[in-house]
């Protein structure tokens, strides 16, 4: 079983990487920096300069927390797919892919003031604590080079991986995932149903909510623990212990050493300590009625007429869907969706909704679809757009994906034409546009350098107002 774990945890990390190759065709260029070597396509340089400098402030920072990598590390900023997202990996030599996409659609990270800092951060934690070998693996490395089977703290469960990387992003950048109320969330609910996962169901992964995002959010709250009860410095020990065990794969011995206590001893009291303060939380809001059970995933409703709702779901055991609930709870499957997301009502009875699929082997597109008689019609192909909302001429408002930003824009009805209404910038991105009953506004939230608010634009993108200005984030005006 050890050694299927390990092979298993081994693929995992090369799978990742060749399902996210990069176009082959693309004009790369590369900036040189201290320690870094930054690869982007022509359309990213601005992008790929913040990169750099996030890259050398956040590697100076890590390197008083953690002993620094060898070598220079190679950071690739590409555009090739609509989802944020990136990975990192030691073999076979220290390389970072970040895809130049903002955190719009994903609430759980969009607590930040620079996102591409915040996920910088994120992956070049992950060279600080993968590239470290001591004692025989340094010595095995030696001889063999940089083979995938001598980097001991490879052989870790991905939840210490991904804890500790969520952990330094928040920790060094005093925002991400540990400060966004959504990670705690997560972790509450399932006190209160007494559902807390064991640390050994973590690296399995799961069916249940949240599905991949356990290793993020229980990882992450564990690392925050020990930092918090044994000390940071503890966090530093840990990775060199496990950086030298020949046993990397019992990390009852390495926790041990650089904590005091076993992982699962720390795991108890934790998970005790959030139990009991769940046990004293207030009653939820009285008045409220539930309508579905059966769903991991169940987002973006909307009234269809008085009587029934239309939402997006992923039951993880099925494809996501669309679907219609009547308010005694009876269930409709619309059809399928390559993504959950909102489903909105045209004017002619159809459903308006955005998914992604892809246009070649190397690029996955964001576009806007209509679903009618249970047929599904593409409406634009590689036009980017997510997170539609329609008025009564058939007008269409949407976010669009632009190189590392996003920006408003209409779309005729029949999808053949776009007019950007919102001017581009890497420091404002835009989400959750809804028209005006009457069609004249538009509402939308702004998100630029940390501070969120609700904006009110006419329909062609002028500012009338803006209110609700917050630290935090604001979500479905």
């Amino acid at each position: 079983m050890r050694t299927a774990a390990l092979v298993a945890a081994l693929l995992f990390t090369a799978a990742r990487a060749i399902s996210a190759q990069l176009p082959p065709d693309e004009h790369w260029r590369t900036l040189h920096t201290r320690h870094f070597r930054v690869h982007f396509a022509p359309a990213l340089e601005e992008e790929a300069r913040r990169a750099a400098v996030n890259a050398e402030r956040a590697y100076t920072e890590l390197s008083t927390e953690l002993v620094p990598p060898r070598g220079t590390i190679d950071l690739v900023i590409s555009d090739n797919v609509d989802f944020v997202n990136g990975y990192a990996t030691p073999f076979p030599s220290n390389r970072i892919v970040l895809y130049a996409h903002p955190p719009t659609e994903a609430s759980g990270l969009r607590s930040y003031e620079d996102w591409n800092a915040l996920v910088v951060t994120h992956e070049l934690t992950h060279i600080f604590h993968l590239d470290r070998s001591r004692g025989i693996w340094r010595f095995g490395q030696a001889i063999f080079g940089r083979n995938a089977l001598l980097f001991p703290n490879l052989y870790e469960p991905r939840w210490v991986l991904e804890g500790l990387a969520v952990y330094f992003e928040s920790r060094l950048t005093g925002l991400g995932r540990l400060e966004s109320s959504e990670h705690y969330m997560i972790a509450r609910a399932a006190a209160i149903a007494n559902r807390v996962p064991t640390l050994q169901e973590l690296s399995p992964g799961t069916s249940r909510f949240p599905g991949g995002e356990v290793i993020y959010v229980y990882g992450s709250l564990l690392f925050d623990y020990l930092s918090r009860t044994r000390g940071p410095g503890s966090i530093r020990e840990f990775v060199e212990r496990g950086a030298k065990t020949p046993l990397p794969f019992i990390l009852t011995l390495t926790s041990r050493s650089a904590f005091g206590m076993s992982f699962q001893t720390a795991w108890r009291q934790w998970r005790d300590s959030l139990v009991r303060e769940m046990r004293s939380s207030r009653e939820p809001m009285p008045g409220w009625r539930q309508l579905t059970s059966a769903g991991r995933v169940v987002q973006s409703p909307r009234w269809l007429g008085d009587t029934a709702l239309i939402y997006a779901g992923d039951k993880a055991r099925e494809m996501p869907a669309a679907y219609e609930v009547s308010l005694s709870g009876r269930e409709k499957n619309l059809g399928r969706r390559n993504a959950p997301g909102g489903n909105v009502l045209m004017p002619d009875g159809s459903l308006l909704f955005s998914q992604p699929d892809y246009l070649d082997p190397y690029h996955i597109r964001y576009d806007l679809y209509v679903q009618r008689n249970g047929a599904q019609v593409r409406l634009t192909t590689g036009a980017r757009l997510t997170a539609p909302d329609v008025r009564a001429d058939g007008e269409i408002v949407a976010v669009q994906d632009v190189p590392a930003s996003t920006r408003l824009v209409r779309v005729t009805r029949d999808g053949r034409t776009l007019v950007p209404i919102t001017p581009t910038s890497l420091d404002v991105q835009w989400s959750d546009p809804q028209w005006s009953p009457d069609g004249l506004r538009i509402v939308a939230v702004r998100q630029s350098r940390g501070r969120s608010d609700i904006v009110i634009l006419d329909s062609d993108g002028k500012t009338i107002d803006s209110f609700a200005a917050t630290h935090g984030l604001n979500s479905a005006p």
